[in-house]
């Protein structure tokens, strides 16, 4: 349940049919509203568009303390379609918290294998203090993430991957330096493949656990290759 127990209003004011659909929506808890947008699905000669738009204070509807990740303001937004052949496209796909810019776009062909893929984001608070991670267990920290994910099949059929983060930390263990990068190959054939190398290395790792951290050591590195 929500935290409180609050009362809550949802708020759906649209046109129909569902294949030809925009709606407004409203979220309040409490009497106080929280989220608003619009989203839409919608016919035209060119196939369907799609496209999303909402924003508002999640912090309400969660159990824990989040706020200095998602802010006050989160927004979710993105433009797209579907053309007669089957293409979906999405176009500005974004995600603006207080703590995160995510960026990014999408076209996927009839046959669900991917032309392009795009995505561009940073983890950070404004004033450079670690930020709780709504995620996992929920007791990670980063005090910066940066990931950039390309491919583009009218260039080549090569994607690439690069993640790095500063200082993440959660009990027991912190890694100040962590990155990630990896490349390989989305082919759509005949005949079809995708295959790729992950490299990784985190260097100065810090563990409660004196055995562990002997036996570990501050640095580590290596490579997992999939085909």
């Amino acid at each position: 349940g929500l935290p409180n127990d609050p009362s809550v209003r949802l708020v759906l004011d649209g046109t129909a049919p569902i294949d030809d659909y925009t709606a407004d929506l409203s979220i309040a808890t409490a009497g106080v509203e929280r989220i608003t947008g619009d989203f839409g699905f919608l016919n035209s000669d060119a196939g369907q568009d799609l496209r999303l738009d909402i924003r508002g204070d999640v912090n309400a509807l969660i159990e824990t303390d989040y706020a200095d990740f998602f802010g006050d303001d989160l927004r979710r937004a993105f433009v797209g379609g579907r053309d007669p052949e089957g293409v979906l496209r999405l176009q500005d796909l974004s995600i603006e918290a207080r703590a995160l810019t995510l960026s990014g776009s999408a076209e996927i062909g009839a046959n669900g294998w991917p032309n392009a893929l795009s995505l561009d984001g940073r983890l950070a608070a404004t004033d450079g203090s670690p930020v709780l991670l709504p995620f996992g267990e929920g007791n990670t920290e980063v005090t910066e993430a940066i990931i950039d994910l390309t491919f583009d099949a009218a260039s080549g059929d090569v994607w690439t991957l690069d993640v790095t983060a500063t200082d993440v930390a959660q009990p027991g263990l912190t890694v100040p330096s962590l990155a990630l990068s990896g490349a390989g190959v989305i082919q759509q054939g005949p005949p079809s493949r995708v295959d790729g190398a992950l490299t990784y290395q985190a260097s100065g790792l810090q563990l409660s656990d004196a055995a562990l951290a002997q036996a570990v050591g501050r640095d580590i590195s290596g490579e997992l290759r999939f085909e």
